[in-house]
C-alpha cells in the first residue's frame, strides 16, 4: 500500500484542518504542561487533584493525534461512515476543551490553597499560573471550534464526492449492501470507541481511584481487555467465526454493564462521586457506553449475516471481491472499464 496523497481540494481542506489541529493542539497542550509542571512542586502528587491537568492534556494529545490517524485512513479509503464520525467526535473534542479551561480553574485554586503538614505549600505561590494558561487554553477552544466548522463544510463537500462502486459480480443487491455497511459501521464503531473507552478508564483510574487497590489492578485489566477486544472483535466477524464473535459480543455486554455500574457510582453520593474532573468522567463513560450500544447492535446484525456470501469479500479472497467496494470519485471511472451500469450510493 503506497503513501496516501489528496486526491481533490477538498481532500487536501479536510486533511489540512486535521493537521492543523493536531499541531496547534500539541504545541498548546505542551505550553500548558511546561508551565503547569514548573509551577508545582513534589510534594503536590500527594494530592489525586494533582493529576487532573497532566492527564487531561495527554488525553486530548492523544485524542488529536489518534483523531488525524483515523482521518488519514478514512480519506485514504473514501470511508464516508468513518468521516462523518470524524466529524462528530470533533465537537466532543471542542466541548472536552471547553470542560479542561474551566477545571484547570477550579485545580489551580484548589492547589493553590492546600498545604502538606499544615504549613507547606504544594505549588510556587510566587508564579500566577492561571493568568499564564488561561490564554492558552481559550486559544485551544477557539481552533478546535474553527476546525469543527471547516470538517463539516468540507464532509460535507466529500460526501458528494465519495460513492460506493459495486460491480456486477455480486449484482449491486441491496441485500449485499446492507451487509456489507453493518460490518462497515461496526469497524467503524470499534475505532471511535477504543479512544473513549480508555480515556475513561485513565482518567477515572488515576484521578478517582487514585491507585487505591483492589479497584485499580481491576481497572488496569480492563483496559488489556479492550484492547484484546479491539483487535479480535473484527478478526473474528471478518473470517465468520461464530464461537469468538459470541465471545465478543458477552463481553461487549460485560462492558456496557461496567460503564452503567461507574455512571451510577459518579452520579451517587459516595466518595467515588466526589472526585475532580467528574463531568469529564461522565461524558467519556457516556459516549463509550453509547458507542458499545451501537456496537453490539451491529455485532449481532454482523454475526446473523454468517455463511450469506460476505466472507470472500472481506477477506479478499479474490481480485474482483477486494476491488467491488473500493471508494471511487463519482468523476472518474474504475480502473476496469465495464460497460457503463447504474451506480447505487449507499449514503
Amino acid at each position: 500500500m503506497g503513501a496516501y496523497k489528496p486526491r481533490t481540494n477538498n481532500e487536501w481542506g479536510f486533511l489540512g484542518a486535521i493537521a492543523g489541529q493536531t499541531v496547534c493542539a500539541t504545541v498548546l497542550d505542551v505550553v500548558v504542561l511546561w508551565k503547569y509542571f514548573g509551577w508545582v512542586t513534589p510534594l503536590v502528587y500527594q494530592v489525586p487533584r494533582s493529576y487532573s491537568i497532566p492527564v487531561n492534556c495527554g488525553l486530548l494529545l492523544l485524542a488529536v493525534i489518534y483523531q488525524a490517524i483515523l482521518t488519514l485512513d478514512s480519506l485514504r479509503t473514501r470511508n464516508n461512515v468513518q468521516m462523518y464520525n470524524i466529524c462528530i467526535c470533533n465537537i466532543l473534542l471542542l466541548v472536552l476543551t471547553i470542560m479542561s479551561y474551566e477545571q484547570t480553574s477550579q485545580v489551580i485554586t484548589g492547589l493553590s490553597t492546600a498545604r502538606a503538614m499544615g504549613t507547606t505549600p504544594l505549588v510556587n505561590l510566587s508564579i500566577d499560573l492561571w493568568a499564564n494558561v488561561s490564554p492558552v487554553l481559550l486559544s485551544s477552544c477557539v481552533v478546535t471550534g474553527i476546525v469543527s466548522i471547516a470538517l463539516f463544510f468540507y464532509g460535507y463537500k466529500l460526501h458528494k464526492e465519495f460513492a460506493w462502486a459495486i460491480y456486477r459480480h455480486v449484482s449491486g443487491s441491496r441485500q449485499m449492501r446492507q451487509k456489507f455497511l453493518a460490518y462497515k459501521v461496526l469497524i467503524v464503531m470499534v475505532k471511535m470507541e477504543l479512544y473513549l473507552f480508555i480515556a475513561f478508564l485513565v482518567l477515572y483510574g488515576l484521578v478517582d481511584v487514585h491507585f487505591e487497590v483492589p479497584e485499580f489492578p481491576l481497572t488496569v485489566c480492563l483496559l488489556l481487555a479492550e484492547l484484546l477486544q479491539f483487535g479480535l472483535g473484527p478478526y473474528f466477524m471478518k473470517t465468520e467465526n461464530v464461537s469468538g464473535a459470541l465471545v465478543v459480543i458477552v463481553l461487549r455486554v460485560a462492558q456496557i454493564a461496567y460503564l452503567i455500574s461507574r455512571i451510577v457510582l459518579l452520579c451517587g453520593h459516595g466518595p467515588r462521586a466526589n472526585t475532580p474532573m467528574k463531568n469529564e468522567m461522565m461524558l467519556y463513560a457516556c459516549s463509550s457506553l453509547a458507542f458499545n450500544a451501537i456496537i453490539c447492535v451491529n455485532s449481532v446484525l454482523c454475526t446473523l449475516n454468517f455463511g450469506h456470501g460476505l466472507k470472500p469479500l472481506l477477506a479478499g479472497e479474490t481480485k474482483d471481491a477486494r476491488e467491488s467496494y473500493q471508494f471511487h470519485n463519482l468523476g472518474y471511472e474504475p480502473v476496469h472499464q465495464f460497460p457503463k451500469s447504474p451506480r447505487f450510493d449507499l449514503e
